[in-house]
This record gives C-alpha cells, sequence and structure tokens, in this order.
C-alpha cells in the first residue's frame, strides 16, 4: 500500500461510514488503527474495539434522547429556592432529619403562614 492511496482510502471509509450512519467508526477509525499499530493489536482486536465505541456512542445516545423525550420536570432544591422573589409567601422551613425515602435527602416541614 502505498502512501498517496491513504488520503483516499480513509476518504472512502468515512464516506461508507456516513452511508452505513457509523457516525462514530467515521470519526475513529484512524485514531484506534494508529494506537491498534502501536500496541500490536491483531485486526480483530481493531475491529472490536472500534464497533466497541461506536456502541457505546449509540447507547448513551440513546439514554440522552430517552431522558429528553421523557420531559422529566427540572430537578428544584430549596437551596435554589428564592424566597426573596415570592415576598408574598412567607415560609418557615425546618430541618427535620434524614428521610425514609433517599439516601442523602434530608426530609424537609416547609408551613406557609397566612
Amino acid at each position: 500500500m502505498s502512501t498517496a492511496t491513504v488520503p483516499v482510502q480513509q476518504a472512502t471509509i468515512r464516506q461508507y461510514a456516513k452511508q452505513l450512519q457509523l457516525t462514530t467508526i467515521g470519526g475513529q477509525f484512524t485514531q484506534v488503527a494508529e494506537q491498534a499499530v502501536r500496541q500490536k493489536q491483531s485486526h480483530l482486536s481493531y475491529l472490536e474495539a472500534l464497533l466497541g465505541a461506536e456502541v457505546e456512542e449509540r447507547d448513551r445516545n440513546a439514554i440522552a434522547r430517552r431522558i429528553k423525550e421523557s420531559h422529566f420536570p427540572k430537578v428544584k432544591t430549596l437551596e435554589d429556592f428564592k424566597f426573596s422573589d415570592a415576598p408574598h409567601l412567607p415560609a418557615v422551613v425546618c430541618y427535620v432529619g434524614p428521610s425514609d425515602y433517599g439516601l442523602n435527602s434530608p426530609r424537609i416541614l416547609s408551613t406557609f403562614l397566612s
């Protein structure tokens, strides 16, 4: 294989990866190949690493997509609440102790006075 054909082969691989919607492979195959040569890995080890990276990326994207599609409410805490922005809601907030439902979540008693 001559040095002149390497860029052509890389461009072809990127195009194939794009067509097959293998974006991680298209973006990482050269770095993984160089690492495989340095570590004297077999072709199968190289392919395993490349496909593993693609699967991991797809799993991360799937989780992120499902979380986004679920429309979970934003997590809100008392530290984030600005009582000064709601002067019409005088509140007395007391720490009661560790909660039964969470390891690090204190149980909070909030009483709104009228």
